[in-house]
């Protein structure tokens, strides 16, 4: 239950052999482990090429088996890929469960930073002192004060900072504090929703070139057969 971010879809997992209440992943788990598979054939090719000389090499038959079994590796994991994560279970109460952390302690201390002229080495201090005074107290960063970060600041660095409360509620929203993390590969709403429709776009590229390719090669038999049917 500390966990719980997701939920896999029954038909993907199976039950512990000792605990009847656990739901083990195993699918992935499986799925995991043939990844070594690709490095392992990856691995063993660039051994068999290594030194070789310039000029054709038998070595290179060994190289094609290994391409064919990482694809088809690769093909069917992906396979599974696609029937499992639609299926994902995603839990309502993420949020809630992150927001009772300290996931915003870093923003914190960068907030000293930009907004009130502190060293980070300082802040740093003064946001680790103000964690371990909430966790005392058995309360989270949402609990945190403009007074008490003041008192933290004057006793554990010696400095006196007058921060707006808007400013620290600011640190401990996180929806607002995702929101500003749009930096490419950020995990902001408008940086995902740019990355899929890119992703969408060189997929449909992609299914266009495979498609053309697939022509291509089904053209190049056509000839091929009617070659050797002339003969």
């Amino acid at each position: 239950p500390e966990f719980g971010t997701v939920e896999l879809p029954d038909e993907f997992t199976s039950t512990s052999s000792i605990m009847p209440q656990k739901k083990n992943p195993e699918v992935l788990e499986v799925i995991r482990a043939r990844a070594s598979y690709a490095i392992g054939d990856f691995v063993a090719s660039a051994a068999a090429l290594k030194s070789l000389p310039s000029t054709y090499n038998l070595d290179f038959q060994e190289i094609t088996p290994k391409l064919w079994a990482s694809t088809d590796n690769l093909s069917s994991s992906l396979s599974i890929f696609a029937k499992l994560i639609p299926n994902l279970k995603v839990s309502s109460n993420v949020e809630s469960k992150a927001a009772a952390g300290f996931v915003g302690a870093t923003e914190l201390a960068n907030m000293l930073v930009r907004k009130y002229n502190v060293a980070f080495r300082t802040s740093h201090k003064i946001v680790g002192a103000l964690v371990k005074a909430l966790v005392d107290s058995k309360q989270t960063l949402l609990d945190a004060t403009p007074e008490l970060l003041q008192k933290v600041a004057q006793e554990a660095a010696g400095i006196k900072i007058t921060v707006k409360k808007e400013d620290v509620v600011e640190c401990t929203n996180l929806r607002k504090l995702i929101e500003t993390y749009k930096v490419q590969g950020g995990p902001s709403p408008a940086e995902v929703e740019r990355a899929i429709t890119t992703r969408n776009k060189t997929l449909t590229q992609t299914k266009t070139n495979i498609a053309k390719l697939k022509e291509n090669l089904a053209n190049a038999e056509k000839t091929l057969n009617s070659t050797v049917e002339s003969y």
